[in-house]
């Protein structure tokens, strides 16, 4: 205010100290909070930190295990990583990792709950798009072919397109769905990259496609 240019030295101090008295406690609180937050954010980076690491020494130790795990034991210690690392994606792994010992071991149905768990809760999306691949592939060797498409529904990650489609031309071929199992493998052709597509090409060249031709040019800002 322009008056504040008349004010004497004690009179400015009395107005600072009004003003003080009038929004101090608020400004000291914001101070406190703001130290609060700033010291409650490292701390939570911290513990995020230190759950990470434990979760991965945890991951090593059970791939190392698995193979030589019971179906009780695999279960249990998945059901660890659930409960002590869901906020990691070691849980996700775990139950991947569980789910294909499980598979190999003999028990479908309990690799079918890991494999739905980690397509469920799978953090990233390339978990989740991992997971619905291995439930495809279970579904469809146990001649499941509809719950195997099903199975692909939903899948987001780029990298893994390319073999989404292929897998679900190969369950189009096990269905006897030939034009259906051509277009998919057309689209999974598209989407390979610069992979080896020598297998995928006998694929569709064993559906009695005809010429196939170059794959589409990769880049581009279309």
């Amino acid at each position: 205010m322009v008056d504040d240019v008349y004010l004497d030295d004690r009179e400015r101090a009395e107005k600072v100290k009004q003003w003080w008295k009038e929004n101090g406690l608020s400004i000291v609180g914001g101070a406190a909070l703001g130290l609060v937050a700033i010291f409650g954010w490292r701390t939570w980076q911290a513990h995020e930190l230190a759950q990470a690491r434990a979760a991965a020494t945890e991951y090593q130790q059970f791939v190392n295990d698995a193979p030589n795990l019971s179906t009780e034991e695999i279960g249990a210690r998945v059901q660890m990583f659930e409960d002590d690392f869901g906020r990691t994606p070691y849980a996700a792994m775990a139950a991947l990792e569980g789910g294909l010992v499980q598979y190999r071991t003999g028990f479908p149905d309990k690799a079918e709950a890991l494999y739905e768990y980690a397509a469920k809760n799978g953090e990233p999306a390339q978990l989740r798009d991992v997971a619905r691949l291995r439930l495809a592939r279970l579904h469809m060797d146990q001649g499941e072919f509809d719950k195997a498409l099903s199975s692909l529904e939903g899948a987001e990650a780029p990298q893994f397109k390319s073999l989404v489609e292929e897998l679900r031309g190969d369950i189009q071929v096990q269905q006897g769905d030939d034009e259906a199992a051509r277009t998919s493998y057309q689209a999974a052709l598209a989407d390979a990259g610069d992979g080896d597509t020598r297998f995928l090409e006998l694929k569709l060249a064993s559906l009695g496609s005809g010429i196939i031709g170059p794959k589409p040019a990769q880049g581009g800002d279309s």
